[in-house]
């Protein structure tokens, strides 16, 4: 709500157009301000778990435009970052968890698999390339030393 003189309260001058808190469902602000202690929490959660280890479980709570959802895909791109697959639900209480997770686990099946088609075409490709490469090298060796024993038959 605008107060009079663009002020967004009686008894704060910030105007309402410079005011960096401006909640939007997941919209990013220009900094994550104050968040470090969570957002390094996360990191470290997802390097011991991607490394077998146990990680401290973190339930986040708060009102309406605080930045949850941000903070979500914060820890997402840390993931991700860090080589990790991920899905994001939210879980209906009245449906049973597996049903619920099952898609997006087949989702995160069907791109690891990609991924390995993908690794596999690559190898293939550079296979192909490294034959080339040495097939192109020996024409040339074998071109160099044809030239030479011909040029010793003249003389």
């Amino acid at each position: 709500m605008l107060w009079p003189h663009g002020q967004t309260e009686p008894n704060n001058p910030m105007k309402a157009t410079l005011n960096p808190y401006n909640p939007g469902a997941g919209v990013p602000p220009p900094e994550l301000a104050g968040r470090d202690d969570l957002i390094e929490h996360a990191r470290v959660a997802v390097v011991r778990a991607k490394a077998g280890r146990t990680a401290k479980s973190a339930l986040m709570l708060g009102l309406r435009g605080v930045g949850k959802t941000v903070l979500l895909n914060h820890f997402e791109a840390i993931a991700e970052a860090e080589g990790c697959q991920t899905a994001l639900l939210e879980i209906d209480p009245d449906k049973p968890l597996a049903q619920q997770l099952a898609p997006q686990l087949q989702h995160i099946l069907h791109r690891l698999d990609r991924i390995k088609k993908a690794g596999a075409d690559m190898q293939k490709a550079f296979g192909s390339l490294r034959s080339a490469s040495a097939s192109h090298s020996a024409k040339r060796t074998s071109e160099k030393w044809g030239s030479g024993a011909s040029r010793s038959k003249r003389a």
